[in-house]
């Protein structure tokens, strides 16, 4: 993971529009260390973001809506998270950080 974090930090992805990791198997790991990555500025320009099947679980969601609470992926148009491990408490949980990461209640 430490080298997903160390291409996330390269400046050639600041120009990325879509980015596929659909059944890469990341889990809650790679999905934590793609919210650090995030949260540090890599993925600026990401309009589309593909994350099906990945094995991501509660930890892994709920660490997401934190990088767009301080304003990364502005622009996001499209993000894909079906097919993952998440279950009901771990989307209830991201939509309640989505809500106050986007200045909800």
């Amino acid at each position: 993971m430490k080298a997903f974090l160390w291409i996330l930090s390269q400046e050639a992805l600041h120009n990325l529009i879509r980015l596929k990791l659909a059944t890469s198997n990341i889990g809650d790991e790679g999905m934590i260390v793609l919210t650090e990555g995030i949260s540090k500025g890599a993925l600026e320009n990401l309009r589309n973001l593909e994350l099906d099947w990945n094995n991501i679980g509660e930890e892994g969601i709920k660490a997401f809506p934190e990088a767009l609470s301080i304003g990364a992926l502005n622009i996001l148009e499209n993000l894909n998270l079906g097919g993952n491990s998440t279950g009901a408490k771990g989307m209830k949980a991201f939509a309640e950080a989505m809500s106050k990461a986007k200045g909800g209640a």
